[in-house]
């Protein structure tokens, strides 16, 4: 019963908690970004490495010509290899 209840609430909370991490990796990348010298639209793009052209992707659901071009040719690249890359 425990772990069904468990289940439900992660259910319910998933959005909220997978923001979370996306934003950690976001401070991270951007922190990297920053040391490595790459510059501001760098760091900037990093932003949407989640999002979608569909507007289903996080944190913030940015779609279409929201996301910054860069970060679009990323997600073609990564989609190319398949879903392992």
């Amino acid at each position: 019963m425990r772990r069904g209840i468990a289940r439900a609430a992660f259910m319910v909370s998933a959005r909220e908690q997978m923001t979370t991490i996306i934003a950690s990796h976001y401070v991270s990348a951007g922190q990297l970004a920053d040391r490595l010298a790459m510059g501001p639209d760098v760091r900037r793009s990093l932003g949407y490495f989640f999002e979608r052209w569909d507007g289903t992707g996080l944190p913030d659901g940015s779609a279409g010509d929201q996301i910054p071009v860069e970060m679009r040719i990323v997600h073609l690249a990564r989609r190319r290899r398949g879903p392992a890359a």
